[in-house]
């Protein structure tokens, strides 16, 4: 009896000091469970953050992409190539009512453009200057010269194997007024010359003034405008510094 008695004590000993720290052992493991769970929450919720940046990111892609599409874009860029210059002469082939019989000296042609390139969407727009001589004389009417200097924008149109086909327009000082030009040209690089440095360039072009530097009343006896204008088709040998 007493053997039984001393075993049942035992029993409930181990129960007295196992059972507290059964549930201590029971308790500690809810807490890692509880914060692997708040881990596996958080990483969701960063994984979900991620995916918000990357689809908003891709959302910017497409926008800015839409942006190119629809609207210009204007950019410049530096070339390689530094400042170019041209030289070359000009022949009349259309005069204005004042000067139609009289005789035409050659033009003067004088061409810069600086190294820089305008982008309009797929057009090239380059810049540069424009300085020419103009003589008429003769023909039973006033004789006229002068120079123009004029700043100009040329219009890249297509590239062709030969070379380059473009527009170009300017404004600037014409005769004794405000003057305007417009034409095309056809840029020819000379190939193993110069380092590719050299080219040619054939162009026609219109040339317009406000005031043609003479006398209108004087001619006709009349008082009105000296506006005038002729058109020039030259070639010029360019170099590019």
């Amino acid at each position: 009896m007493k053997k039984t008695n001393s075993y049942l004590m035992f029993l409930l000993m181990l129960l007295f000091i196992g059972l507290p720290a059964m549930a201590q052992e029971a308790e500690e493991e809810a807490v890692v469970e509880e914060a692997e769970e708040a881990v596996v929450e958080e990483e969701a919720v960063v994984e979900e953050e991620e995916a918000i940046i990357e689809e908003a990111a891709e959302e910017a892609v497409v926008e800015e992409a839409v942006f190119e599409e629809e609207f210009v874009e204007l950019e410049f860029e530096e070339e390689s190539a530094g400042i170019t210059i041209g030289v070359g002469a000009g022949f009349t082939v259309f005069t204005g009512a004042y000067m139609a019989d009289a005789t035409s000296a050659p033009s003067i042609d004088i061409f810069v453009r600086i190294p820089y390139t305008l982008y309009l969407g797929g057009l090239e727009v380059s810049v540069g200057a424009e300085l020419q001589t103009f003589d008429f004389s003769g023909g039973g009417g006033v004789d006229i010269s002068g120079i123009g200097l004029m700043g100009v924008a040329n219009f890249n149109i297509v590239e062709t194997p030969a070379g380059a086909v473009y527009a170009h327009i300017g404004a600037g000082y014409l005769g004794n007024s405000l003057g305007i030009t417009a034409g095309a040209k056809f840029d020819y690089p000379i190939p193993n010359v110069m380092e590719g440095k050299l080219s040619a360039t054939a162009f026609l072009k219109a040339n317009a003034t406000l005031d043609g530097g003479f006398d209108a009343e004087e001619l006709s006896g009349e008082d009105h405008t000296t506006s005038t204008g002729w058109a020039n088709f030259g070639i010029a040998l360019n170099y590019a510094l």
